[in-house]
């Protein structure tokens, strides 16, 4: 009988937890040590990823498999104070991994996901579309290459998506992600990344992209200036013009502060240092 319930204890574990979930700040887990309840705790990973495990102390968990901090603590209670503890781990709250939709959706605001997830599901999460809605919308991503950081902006056709049912534009979006639903405005562009007031912007007459980065605030301190991008669609191919503001600003290189056109998406990244 004994060993029947460690099987079910151990595979609602399994079940519950997702082996390949990564804890982050936020998140709250419960240990479960197998007739231990002095040592069976439910915990909140604070924002330097670490939890204070009652007689074992500050344990870093950021970063780590539910697996991964299930064997750390076996590891720290068998030295001191369990002979052959049985422990598992769960997941309780998954507050680390978040995406925030916004635009022309029913009900924008912060959403959680575990993993991956299709743009679909996070526009049904969303309530769906307005009747304001245009024909894309646009993610603009985080990304890490070599330890630098890098912002991707993604833009999805959601008249192939939704009308067509063209599923190469169901792209798969990740926590972290900021999701913006463009309305149906043509003469609009779009600025995101480190600017004071990321979004859309209506345009009249000529703007150029430092105009453009005005509209939205100016830059934040941690602006990468010397790698602006602005994604433009000419012909249903997309073309990336890289603009280095510093070199405009400083040496007057005037004809890298190119015009914009609607429909344009002008990302600032973060700087590296």
């Amino acid at each position: 009988m004994r060993r029947f319930l460690l099987i079910l204890f151990f595979a609602f574990i399994f079940i519950i937890r997702g082996e390949e979930y990564k804890i982050g700040p936020g998140d709250v887990i419960q240990i479960i040590v197998w007739k231990q309840p002095d040592f069976s705790h439910t915990l909140t990973v604070s924002p330097s990823g670490t939890i204070y495990y009652p007689f074992l102390g500050k344990i870093k968990v950021a970063g780590l498999t539910l697996e991964e901090v299930e064997k750390i603590i076996k590891e720290k209670l068998s030295k001191e104070y369990i002979k052959n503890p049985k422990v598992g781990v769960i997941l309780k709250e998954c507050n680390s991994r978040k995406i925030f939709i916004f635009g022309e959706v029913t009900n924008p605001g912060v959403y959680k996901i575990l993993n991956k997830t299709p743009i679909l599901e996070i526009l049904f999460k969303a309530g769906g579309l307005t009747k304001k809605a245009g024909k894309f919308l646009l993610i603009n991503r985080k990304k890490k290459d070599k330890n630098l950081s890098k912002t991707e902006t993604i833009k999805v056709n959601l008249e192939k998506l939704l009308v067509k049912g063209d599923l190469s534009q169901n792209v798969m979006v990740q926590p972290g992600d900021i999701i913006y639903v463009a309305p149906k405005e043509e003469k609009i562009i779009y600025v995101l990344g480190e600017v004071e007031n990321p979004g859309p912007y209506k345009i009249e007459g000529d703007v150029t992209v430092l105009e453009a980065i005005r509209m939205a605030g100016g830059f934040t301190p941690s602006a990468a200036k010397h790698r602006i991008e602005v994604l433009r669609e000419e012909n249903g191919k997309k073309k990336r013009i890289r603009v280095n503001v510093v070199e405009i600003e400083r040496k007057g290189k005037l004809e890298q502060d190119i015009l914009l056109k609607p429909g344009d998406i002008i990302t600032v990244p973060e700087s590296w240092f």
